[in-house]
């Protein structure tokens, strides 16, 4: 098995995505059917009428969100993380060379050098190790955040069961911010997007301009599955529950 440091920058950047869907897929499809169910009080009774089923899947979205948000933000030796995955990078900084862009983009022309590729060498910034360190320096205020207020969710009520996990629960999650959540995801999605220009085509840009797409495209694509979801309409006076 490769360690971090003996992965490509292309499997870095797979590894961390692969981390980032499952979370900000947990949290959107939360919130999605969360915020529908409130707009739709007939989703709401035909949800209610399962509503075991329902609130197992609720359920693993949440425990999903909070474990891999854990592995994200680890500080544990050996283990994969922002951290980890910022450190590859800049330790095979070597990839994010001229020469090695260019090598990767004639290999994807089947040997032969694009005809595009000369002109637009003239404006290539090739990463420097200064570029992972700032990323890191960004990262360690979110990481803070999660540590103080997430984690413990994390350790004492989803990863593991505190025995007094009912009288914790409450105060644990008095403290917690659905918005802060979804821009602590946001946050780590253009992390990832500013490291991905680097490597796939030579561009230097800030974490401003990356657009955050994919909580969009995941609420979407929850709302349109509930909207497939027939309504009952011997449960359509039941009384309503959230899921």
């Amino acid at each position: 098995m490769a360690t971090n440091l003996a992965k490509t920058v292309q499997e870095l950047l797979d590894e961390f995505d692969a981390e980032l869907a499952a979370a900000i897929g947990s949290f959107h499809s939360w919130k999605a059917v969360n915020q529908l169910a409130a707009m739709r009080p007939e989703l709401l009774r035909t949800l209610n009428a399962n509503a075991r089923s329902w609130n197992a899947i609720m359920h693993s979205h949440q425990v999903t969100l909070f474990v891999v948000l854990g592995r994200i933000f680890d500080t544990n030796k050996g283990t994969f993380n922002v951290h980890k995955f910022l450190d590859g990078c800049k330790a095979r900084v070597g990839e994010f060379s001229a020469a090695s862009f260019e090598t990767r983009r004639i290999a994807g022309s089947r040997g032969v050098r694009p005809d595009y590729l000369t002109e637009f060498m003239k404006n290539y910034y090739a990463a420097r190790p200064k570029d992972f360190e700032e990323l890191e320096e960004q990262v360690a205020a979110h990481a803070k955040r999660f540590k103080t207020v997430y984690k413990p969710i994390r350790d004492q009520l989803m990863a593991h069961r505190n025995a007094n996990a009912k009288a914790l629960s409450s105060d644990l999650f008095k403290a917690t911010d659905l918005s802060e959540v979804e821009k602590m995801l946001a946050f780590l999605h253009r992390v990832w997007a500013v490291v991905n220009e680097l490597y796939m085509n030579g561009r230097k840009t800030d974490l401003v301009s990356h657009r955050y797409r994919r909580g969009e495209t995941l609420e979407g694509d929850m709302e349109s599955l509930l909207q497939r979801i027939k309504v009952d309409p011997a449960v359509s006076t039941a009384r309503p529950r959230r899921p």
